[in-house]
């Protein structure tokens, strides 16, 4: 099961507001500041957050995590290429909400200036091309860097 909307962890990360992380558009990414994944693992959600300045954060269940996983350039570097992607279609899915996550289901909410951007869709597939599936693989690798950062 999802973390329930009314959740602290969950409201805090989904209610963050641009004028609060201090983001501003730039050439490169004119209308992407963050992107978080909540991802429904057998009742367990994990929730990854990155934000435009490299700030990254991976939470699993009710209080366990791994703050400030930014600090390491890998991580770093595997955030900007999933916002990068998130930037690429964050056009093609329109803004507003979708439904929570169900079990071995993911929901990507793309934090943009004009508002959040969220699409829903079963764990994919290798290989799988489909919009939402690239941008889960993108966090995979996002997941994957934190990990092999702090052992």
């Amino acid at each position: 099961m999802s973390l329930p909307d009314s959740h602290p962890l969950k409201s805090l990360l989904l209610s963050l507001s641009v004028e609060r992380v201090g983001a501003q558009p730039t050439d490169e990414l004119p209308h992407v500041w963050s992107v978080v994944l909540e991802w429904n693992l057998d009742g367990t959600t994990v929730t990854l957050l990155s934000l435009v300045d490299g700030t990254t954060s991976l939470y699993w269940g009710e209080g366990g995590g791994i703050i400030g996983a930014g600090e390491h350039e890998t991580v770093r570097q595997a955030a900007r290429a999933w916002i990068g992607a998130a930037e690429e279609c964050v056009e093609t899915i329109p803004v507003g909400g979708s439904r929570d996550a169900g079990p071995g289901e993911f929901r990507v909410t793309i934090k943009a200036y004009d508002g959040d951007h969220s699409l829903s869709d079963a764990s994919p597939d290798a290989g799988s091309y489909r919009t939402s599936h690239i941008l889960f693989q993108q966090a995979q690798d996002v997941m994957t860097a934190v990990r092999e950062v702090t052992g």
